[in-house]
């Protein structure tokens, strides 16, 4: 499963300011973060971290996302927080308050704070693979572009306590980094190869599934129809079974899926059809016999001559 561990590439990415009216606090170079409300001159504080070359290809399914940080103080009570993202395919950190306060958020909000909080011990957030899906899932998302998210108190106009973490301009190693992992549809197509008729019984067959596209690296048969075979692989690119002597003309019919050992092609089929066995007749004796097609033009009042 694709994995991305992201870290802040320069100051200007993580920054801290008051979202309440009156107050204009407005941070890029502190060295720690700030987010809830220490005192009445300092409500309402909201953090955005920015995470540059976000390389999720369009149409990925996020699994699972969070924030690590490591806490530097703490304004007792830890605020109640909300985290959320910018709806935007490839922002740009603002530059100033007004900028910042008019940043558009995504639908998807998580509530909660970060689950413990120990000075100098990092921690994770709360999962927020829902605020990171709405992102990638905007039609101009491209992999490649920039993400930004936010950590807010979720109690405006109340001092109601603050964390404090390390910010870029504090310890670059120590700032704020995203986890994400995510899974993505295989592009490829299975194909199961051409149908075969009139396959001599006693021969072996072989499945030819080597035409899939997408570069495979997962390959699934399952008989799907007649008389039940052993194939010599089920996961093989090109798995052989031997022909059946008593199939009577009945055929045989395989699926074939492909994928990339996270998720799979839709299915293609093939069938093959063995000839009935009256069709043959066993010709010789001892370690020399072998079965040999009989010529059905030859067969006169019920005799093969």
């Amino acid at each position: 499963m694709p994995t991305l561990d992201l870290a802040l590439a320069a100051g200007t990415d993580d920054l801290s300011w008051s979202t309440a009216a009156g107050i204009s606090i407005f941070s890029t170079t502190a060295t720690v973060l700030r987010a809830g409300d220490a005192s009445p001159t300092d409500l309402d504080r909201c953090v955005l971290v920015r995470f540059d070359n976000v390389t999720i290809p369009a149409g990925a399914t996020i699994t699972t996302a969070y924030l690590t940080v490591k806490p530097a103080g703490i304004n007792a009570p830890a605020p109640d927080l909300l985290f959320d993202g910018c709806l935007q395919t490839d922002p740009v950190a603002p530059t100033t308050r007004t900028a910042a306060n008019a940043l558009p958020r995504t639908t998807a909000s998580v509530l909660g704070p970060f689950p413990a909080w120990t000075i100098g011990t990092p921690v994770n957030s709360p999962e927020l693979k829902t605020i990171l899906q709405e992102i990638v899932d905007q039609g101009a998302w491209a992999s490649g572009n920039a993400v930004m998210l936010f950590i807010r108190d979720n109690q405006p106009g109340q001092v109601s306590g603050q964390i404090n973490f390390t910010a870029y301009d504090g310890t670059p190693a120590d700032a704020p980094k995203l986890h994400v992992e995510y899974t993505t549809a295989f592009a490829g197509v299975a194909d199961a190869g051409p149908d075969q008729a009139d396959v001599e019984p006693f021969t072996t067959v072989t499945l030819n599934g080597t035409g899939s596209t997408g570069s495979p690296s997962v390959y699934e048969w399952t008989q799907t129809a007649g008389p039940a075979v052993a194939l010599s692989s089920s996961s093989a690119a090109s798995p052989t079974f031997p022909a059946p002597a008593d199939l009577d003309g009945a055929a045989v019919t395989f699926s074939l899926r492909v994928g990339d050992g996270v998720t799979m092609s839709a299915p293609d089929t093939v069938q093959v059809t063995v000839l009935p066995h009256d069709k043959f007749v066993r010709v010789g004796t001892g370690e020399t016999a072998h079965w040999e097609p009989i010529n059905v033009l030859t067969r006169q009042a019920g005799a093969w001559v």
